[in-house]
């Protein structure tokens, strides 16, 4: 899985590098969170690893970034984001993370063990996000009538949902099979 790294300590970030390498995953390094960003809108990492305060853009910022492209783009898949600190976080730094939408965060320095399981759990969100995803994809349709349920739990017509939703419009004609089923004996008129 590719992982953006934002860290601006070289050395931190070739350890990270190195150890997420040693995972079998592929590490996109960056060295503050500007490029960050800029690797971030080349490759769509489904995780992100941050250190907190960096050059030019913070941990904090480049999250909310990321989060407010995932808002804008319909269909955008979740970005796990992982806070790096040099020290435990405060209550009131730990609450400005949760409020910017930071998933996890890792002190450092951080063990290979941490980073292992920080990324299995990313893992198995990530994948329970893609399914969710998929079942939202998924219209609920009567089988006889045809008519789709809505979020009320009422049925209306595939016109009406999808209207309301996509603000499509729709014309009704018949169609040849129809038409014959129908209205055996009629003529169908060549468009």
């Amino acid at each position: 899985m590719k992982i953006l790294i934002a860290e601006d300590d070289d050395n931190v970030r070739e350890l990270l590098a190195a150890t997420l390498t040693g995972l079998g995953h592929v590490p996109i390094p960056a060295s503050n969170g500007e490029r960050a960003w800029d690797e971030f809108e080349l490759h769509h990492p489904r995780i992100v690893i941050s250190d907190w305060f960096m050059p030019v853009l913070s941990g904090l910022e480049l999250c909310a970034r990321v989060r407010e492209r995932m808002r804008a783009e319909k269909g955008a898949e979740y970005t796990y984001f992982i806070l790096l600190t040099g020290n435990e976080p405060t209550p009131k730094n730990y609450e400005k993370a949760i409020e910017m939408e930071v998933d996890d965060y890792l002190v450092k320095p951080m063990k290979e063990s941490e980073i292992r399981g920080r990324l299995r759990v990313a893992e198995r969100l990530l994948g329970m996000s893609r399914r969710l995803s998929d079942l939202e994809l998924l219209i609920p349709m009567c089988a006889y009538c045809k008519r789709i349920r809505n979020d009320q739990g009422k049925y209306e017509a595939v016109e009406t949902y999808l209207h309301q939703r996509t603000a499509m419009n729709f014309t009704h004609g018949i169609c040849s099979e129809c038409q014959a089923k129908h209205f055996p004996g009629s003529k169908r008129r060549a468009s």
